[in-house]
Protein backbone atom coordinates (compact mmCIF):
# COMPACT_ATOMS: atom_id res chain seq x y z
CA UNK A 1 0.00 0.00 0.00
CA UNK A 2 0.99 3.59 -1.13
CA UNK A 3 1.56 6.10 1.42
CA UNK A 4 1.62 9.13 -1.26
CA UNK A 5 -1.12 11.80 -0.01
CA UNK A 6 -3.75 13.17 -2.55
CA UNK A 7 -3.26 16.85 -2.97
CA UNK A 8 -5.53 18.47 -1.10
CA UNK A 9 -8.35 19.79 -2.92
CA UNK A 10 -10.29 23.48 -2.09
CA UNK A 11 -13.02 21.73 -0.33
CA UNK A 12 -15.98 24.44 -0.37
CA UNK A 13 -14.93 26.59 -2.44
CA UNK A 14 -15.83 26.65 -5.96
CA UNK A 15 -12.56 27.36 -8.70
CA UNK A 16 -14.18 30.42 -10.05
CA UNK A 17 -14.12 32.16 -6.72
CA UNK A 18 -10.36 31.76 -7.47
CA UNK A 19 -10.02 33.43 -10.90
CA UNK A 20 -12.61 36.30 -10.06
CA UNK A 21 -12.41 39.02 -12.77
CA UNK A 22 -12.49 42.52 -11.54
CA UNK A 23 -15.22 43.58 -14.26
CA UNK A 24 -16.20 42.10 -17.33
CA UNK A 25 -18.12 43.40 -20.55
CA UNK A 26 -20.97 42.19 -22.77
CA UNK A 27 -21.29 43.72 -25.78
CA UNK A 28 -24.73 43.58 -28.23
CA UNK A 29 -24.22 42.84 -31.13
CA UNK A 30 -28.00 41.84 -31.37
CA UNK A 31 -29.79 44.25 -33.66
CA UNK A 32 -32.56 45.80 -30.90
CA UNK A 33 -34.64 47.75 -33.75
CA UNK A 34 -35.14 46.62 -37.67
CA UNK A 35 -34.97 49.96 -38.56
CA UNK A 36 -31.62 48.17 -40.81
CA UNK A 37 -33.02 45.36 -41.80
CA UNK A 38 -33.22 43.13 -44.16
CA UNK A 39 -29.13 43.74 -44.03
CA UNK A 40 -28.83 43.40 -40.59
CA UNK A 41 -30.77 40.18 -40.78
CA UNK A 42 -27.61 38.89 -42.95
CA UNK A 43 -25.27 41.11 -41.34
CA UNK A 44 -24.98 42.48 -37.72
CA UNK A 45 -24.83 46.07 -37.35
CA UNK A 46 -21.55 45.80 -35.20
CA UNK A 47 -19.68 44.89 -38.07
CA UNK A 48 -20.88 47.63 -40.26
CA UNK A 49 -17.49 49.73 -41.27
CA UNK A 50 -15.95 53.13 -39.69
CA UNK A 51 -13.06 54.49 -41.70
CA UNK A 52 -13.02 50.85 -43.11
CA UNK A 53 -12.92 49.38 -39.63
CA UNK A 54 -15.92 47.22 -37.98
CA UNK A 55 -17.46 49.11 -35.65
CA UNK A 56 -16.92 46.07 -33.07
CA UNK A 57 -13.62 46.74 -32.65
CA UNK A 58 -13.36 50.64 -31.88
CA UNK A 59 -15.46 48.78 -28.89
CA UNK A 60 -12.94 46.36 -28.12
CA UNK A 61 -10.25 48.47 -28.55
CA UNK A 62 -12.05 50.74 -26.09
CA UNK A 63 -12.72 48.43 -23.15
CA UNK A 64 -9.30 47.13 -23.48
CA UNK A 65 -7.58 50.45 -23.16
CA UNK A 66 -9.48 50.71 -20.20
CA UNK A 67 -8.94 47.69 -18.73
CA UNK A 68 -11.39 45.00 -18.90
CA UNK A 69 -9.97 41.43 -18.76
CA UNK A 70 -13.05 39.33 -20.19
CA UNK A 71 -15.47 40.23 -22.97
CA UNK A 72 -18.37 38.59 -24.21
CA UNK A 73 -20.17 39.24 -26.92
CA UNK A 74 -23.63 38.72 -27.19
CA UNK A 75 -25.69 37.65 -30.33
CA UNK A 76 -28.12 36.08 -32.64
CA UNK A 77 -26.92 32.52 -33.02
CA UNK A 78 -27.43 33.70 -37.18
CA UNK A 79 -24.66 36.04 -36.38
CA UNK A 80 -21.93 33.87 -34.80
CA UNK A 81 -20.02 32.45 -37.54
CA UNK A 82 -19.55 35.78 -39.26
CA UNK A 83 -18.49 37.75 -36.06
CA UNK A 84 -16.05 34.74 -35.17
CA UNK A 85 -15.16 34.82 -38.72
CA UNK A 86 -14.01 39.18 -38.48
CA UNK A 87 -12.47 38.55 -35.26
CA UNK A 88 -10.05 35.56 -36.80
CA UNK A 89 -8.64 38.17 -39.53
CA UNK A 90 -8.52 41.04 -37.37
CA UNK A 91 -6.73 38.34 -34.43
CA UNK A 92 -3.24 40.50 -35.10
CA UNK A 93 -4.66 44.05 -34.48
CA UNK A 94 -6.94 42.81 -31.33
CA UNK A 95 -4.88 42.55 -28.02
CA UNK A 96 -7.83 41.75 -26.12
CA UNK A 97 -6.83 38.28 -25.57
CA UNK A 98 -10.47 37.05 -23.75
CA UNK A 99 -13.09 37.12 -25.97
CA UNK A 100 -15.89 35.01 -26.03
CA UNK A 101 -19.06 34.76 -28.51
CA UNK A 102 -22.35 34.14 -26.79
CA UNK A 103 -24.94 33.03 -29.57
CA UNK A 104 -28.61 33.59 -28.52
CA UNK A 105 -31.44 31.51 -30.11
CA UNK A 106 -34.73 33.32 -30.94
CA UNK A 107 -36.46 30.31 -30.26
CA UNK A 108 -35.08 30.01 -26.92
CA UNK A 109 -34.71 33.47 -25.50
CA UNK A 110 -35.92 36.97 -27.72
CA UNK A 111 -34.01 40.17 -26.89
CA UNK A 112 -35.12 43.47 -27.64
CA UNK A 113 -33.74 45.74 -25.34
CA UNK A 114 -31.02 46.26 -22.72
CA UNK A 115 -33.11 44.67 -20.06
CA UNK A 116 -33.87 41.72 -21.95
CA UNK A 117 -29.93 41.24 -22.57
CA UNK A 118 -29.16 41.76 -18.84
CA UNK A 119 -32.52 39.28 -17.97
CA UNK A 120 -30.28 36.65 -20.45
CA UNK A 121 -27.03 37.37 -19.33
CA UNK A 122 -28.25 36.92 -15.27
CA UNK A 123 -30.43 33.52 -16.27
CA UNK A 124 -28.13 32.13 -19.19
CA UNK A 125 -26.42 29.27 -18.05
CA UNK A 126 -23.41 29.13 -20.36
CA UNK A 127 -21.77 32.34 -18.53
CA UNK A 128 -19.55 31.76 -14.98
CA UNK A 129 -20.64 34.74 -13.37
CA UNK A 130 -17.30 35.37 -11.69
CA UNK A 131 -16.73 39.33 -12.02
CA UNK A 132 -17.07 41.82 -9.50
CA UNK A 133 -18.88 44.82 -11.89
CA UNK A 134 -19.74 44.29 -15.70
CA UNK A 135 -20.12 47.21 -18.24
CA UNK A 136 -22.89 46.55 -20.74
CA UNK A 137 -22.68 48.20 -24.28
CA UNK A 138 -24.08 48.11 -27.69
CA UNK A 139 -22.46 46.81 -30.95
CA UNK A 140 -22.69 49.98 -32.40
CA UNK A 141 -21.32 52.35 -29.64
CA UNK A 142 -18.15 54.61 -31.00
CA UNK A 143 -16.98 56.20 -27.86
CA UNK A 144 -14.00 57.76 -26.05
CA UNK A 145 -15.61 58.06 -22.22
CA UNK A 146 -12.50 57.36 -19.81
CA UNK A 147 -14.44 54.15 -18.49
CA UNK A 148 -11.57 53.63 -15.70
CA UNK A 149 -12.64 57.12 -13.81
CA UNK A 150 -16.46 55.90 -14.26
CA UNK A 151 -15.69 51.99 -12.64
CA UNK A 152 -13.67 53.70 -9.71
CA UNK A 153 -16.47 55.94 -9.01
CA UNK A 154 -18.71 53.68 -9.30
CA UNK A 155 -17.03 51.01 -6.82
CA UNK A 156 -16.71 53.61 -4.55
CA UNK A 157 -20.19 54.26 -4.09
CA UNK A 158 -21.04 50.04 -3.71
CA UNK A 159 -18.60 50.36 -0.70
CA UNK A 160 -20.00 53.12 1.12
CA UNK A 161 -22.23 52.61 3.62
CA UNK A 162 -25.85 54.58 2.51
CA UNK A 163 -28.18 54.61 5.97
CA UNK A 164 -31.24 54.10 5.41
CA UNK A 165 -30.34 53.06 1.79
CA UNK A 166 -29.85 49.70 -0.12
CA UNK A 167 -26.45 49.25 -1.77
CA UNK A 168 -26.67 51.23 -5.74
CA UNK A 169 -26.39 48.30 -7.94
CA UNK A 170 -26.02 49.87 -11.38
CA UNK A 171 -24.46 52.84 -12.79
CA UNK A 172 -25.89 54.60 -15.97
CA UNK A 173 -23.86 56.92 -18.58
CA UNK A 174 -25.80 58.73 -21.27
CA UNK A 175 -23.66 60.49 -23.69
CA UNK A 176 -24.74 62.98 -26.60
Amino acid sequence: MSTKKRPQQNKGKPKFEEEKITTAAFVLCHPFDSTLSPISKEFPPCLFPLCNIPVLFYNLHWLHTNGIEKIYIVCQDSHEKIIQKYIKEWQETITVKSIEILPVSKRNYQINSIGDSIRWIHSSSSIVLNFQNCVIIPGTLVTNVPLKQILSQHEKRVKKPNKGKGKPVLTTIFTQ
